[in-house]
């Protein structure tokens, strides 16, 4: 085992060394040869996490006894064969120091007298991980230990993309700056997991070695489903839950000029072409029986005539489209008649206001206090005590309003005339009443709460009051996100609630644009919690690539929420499509077919008109072909 006088000798031996370096490389060599003596240090017994960019501390501790000396004690930290930190001397020894680390070591100077020999390490990064080696010599002993140090990194803020297809939507979810390599799950309505049918992109940044990672999957059919997106980062604890509604309200809409036509520019000319044939053989049955065509055309005449007279009226139808002493007196006025323990509080409270003029002071807060809902909340009220302090005498009464909160006289609690809103929920801390503790904790607070409140001190020394108001809110829960996929347009829905105050919300377009005035909100509150339910949404009736942002405020607790949504779309007019889209199929063709009607009506009114000379050119015709017969002949 080795003494203290040992180490002192080769103190003495190394001050006569002509190098200084020469004695960390001795310490370095007794450090391994005292390993037999019964000195212990301790470090951590599991892996130290680091967080990226930020500081951390590598723990070393060592034994201070009575012979211990700051000039007798050697600190070396090493990761590896690297010198992270050296220390004797009474001081740092960095000229071995590796480059990777400059700038960025300090131990406790202050603290080494308590045994510390912790090592701060300022902006870190994922090249410091690995396994440390702290090494203590003192005038009691010498020992090395080591540990492992990981560093991990929070994932960012998911941001969504909601992109169009032609056959279907994708949704994307992207993350940055995280380490290490996340776990991803996918899931639909809370309980299926679909993680399988999705697709993941994980990339590595060259320089800092931290994580982007990109999630996206394809829906051919939007319907009314529930999406959620879970990121997990074990090595920190953190998970990240995204809940992405989607639905799809698709219909017919009513009196649309514009409707797609299937084959409509192969349906068109056969129309017209069994029009034609209808027509032309009507012309010919016609000719062959003047009677029938005059009927034909006097019936149509009729009809036309009819038709006018519709089209006039259809038309036409178109067209029409010193109050202390006061209240010392009602005090005693009121305290009559009672018994032993009402008189002596009614008492309490008359010298209470008599000794307004005393100089004795309470403290509460100066500015209103913020309770969270549904949390315990500490009313503070603090008041002099002096050396004649006695508890037997002391009355501490709490009061919202006219109501009392709680009262305190006679050593205990008196409860009896307690609102019964606060049954069960208030205490004061009786063990802290000597030192001059009268604040009051009031658990599970609710928006009920909310007032002011008055706390009342009357003890042997003097008596006061004072009074402050106290608020209650509610953090607003993580937005959940709701796609629509309307005919033409897209709704965008953001949900939130449990809050309070009612929130301020803001809409951003490529984060500098503000958009609010475009988008509907409506805000609701729970009659029996009196907490806010919020939406707000906004309807894109041309998706293009283009960035939205959504931030909620809570102003009362500081609370911003800032959510990112990517849009994009990625419709393509598809080759070789047999289906095509006809604007005013349905309107083109009527009128198409009107008009090759009324050219055959006129031709054949046209005939009909001159006999004669249909007689002389059916003549003619035929002398003509006589003639030609005969030539030929």
């Amino acid at each position: 085992m080795a003494s203290p006088g040992s180490f002192n000798g080769v103190e003495d031996y190394d001050m006569n060394l002509k190098h200084k370096n020469s004695v960390f490389f001795l310490s370095l060599l007794v450090l391994e040869v005292s390993c037999l003596n019964e000195f212990e240090i301790t470090v951590s017994s599991g892996t130290v996490i680091g967080h990226n960019s930020q500081s951390m501390i590598l723990p070393c501790m060592f034994p201070v006894d009575s012979l211990w000396s700051l000039s007798n004690t050697l600190i070396s930290w090493q990761r590896g064969l690297d010198v992270v930190h050296s220390f004797y001397y009474s001081r740092d020894q960095l000229d071995r120091q590796n480059p990777l680390y400059a700038k960025r070591t300090t131990l406790f100077n202050r603290e080494m007298a308590r045994g510390n020999a912790s090592l701060r390490l300022d902006k870190v990064t994922l090249k410091d991980a690995g396994v440390y080696t702290c090494s203590i010599i003192t005038n009691s002993g010498s020992q090395k230990k080591s540990f492992r140090v990981d560093i991990a990194a929070f994932y960012s803020e998911p941001r969504l993309q909601f992109s169009l297809l032609n056959d279907g939507v994708k949704i994307r979810v992207m993350s940055e700056g995280g380490h290490p390599s996340p776990t991803l799950q996918w899931l639909i309505e809370n309980t299926e997991d679909i993680t399988n049918q999705t697709q993941t992109h994980l990339a590595q940044d060259k320089h800092t070695g931290l994580y982007s990672v990109s999630s996206w999957i394809n829906l051919t059919e939007v319907t009314n489903s529930s999406l959620t997106f879970i990121l997990s980062n074990n090595l920190l604890g953190q998970k990240i839950m995204r809940e992405i509604q989607l639905s799809s309200d698709k219909r017919e809409k009513q009196r649309e000029p514009t409707q797609r036509c299937h084959g409509c520019f192969t349906v068109i000319p056969g129309i017209l072409l069994v029009f034609v044939l209808i027509i032309m053989g009507l012309v010919f049955a016609l000719r062959r029986n003047p009677t029938k065509q005059n009927n034909f055309y006097k019936k149509q005449h009729m009809d036309q005539t009819q038709a006018l007279r519709e089209s006039r009226v259809f038309s036409v139808y178109r067209l029409q489209i010193p109050s202390v002493l006061r209240r010392i007196h009602l005090l005693k006025q009121a305290c009559r008649d009672m018994n032993r323990n009402l008189f002596i509080f009614c008492l309490s409270l008359l010298l209470f206001e008599a000794y307004g003029f005393v100089e004795f002071e309470i403290t509460v807060p100066s500015e209103t206090l913020i309770g969270f809902y549904g949390q315990a909340l500490i009313l503070p009220c603090t008041f002099q005590v002096g050396s004649s302090w006695d508890l037997r005498s002391t009355v501490i009464t709490w009061q919202r309003g006219l109501d009392v909160v709680h009262s305190f006289y006679y050593s205990r609690d008196q409860l009896d005339r307690q609102n019964p809103l606060y049954a069960k929920r208030t205490s004061l801390f009786n063990r802290e009443m000597a030192r001059g503790n009268a604040s009051l904790r009031l658990d599970g607070v609710t928006m009920k709460d909310a007032g002011v409140y008055t706390c009342s001190i009357s003890t042997n020394s003097g008596s006061q009051k004072k009074s402050f108001g106290v608020n209650i809110a509610a953090f607003y829960s993580e937005p959940r996100l709701q796609f629509s996929v309307l005919n033409d347009e897209v709704n965008l829905l953001v949900t939130s609630e449990g809050g309070h105050p009612s929130p301020t919300l803001q809409w951003l377009i490529e984060n500098t644009e503000d958009i609010t005035n475009q988008t509907q909100t409506h805000l609701a509150q729970d009659k029996n919690t009196g907490l806010y339910s919020v939406s707000s949404w906004i309807n894109l009736t041309e998706v293009t690539n283009s960035s939205l942002t959504f931030i909620l405020s809570n102003n009362l607790l500081g609370q911003k929420i800032r959510r990112e949504i990517q849009l994009s779309s990625d419709k393509r007019e598809k080759q070789r499509e047999p289906t095509q889209r006809c604007h005013g199929c349905f309107t083109v063709i009527p009128g198409i077919l009107l008009v090759f009607a009324l050219i055959m009506m006129g031709l054949v009114f046209a005939l009909r008109r001159n006999p004669t000379k249909q007689n002389n050119f059916y003549k003619k015709q035929h002398m003509d072909q006589t003639q030609a017969l005969r030539e030929t002949v």
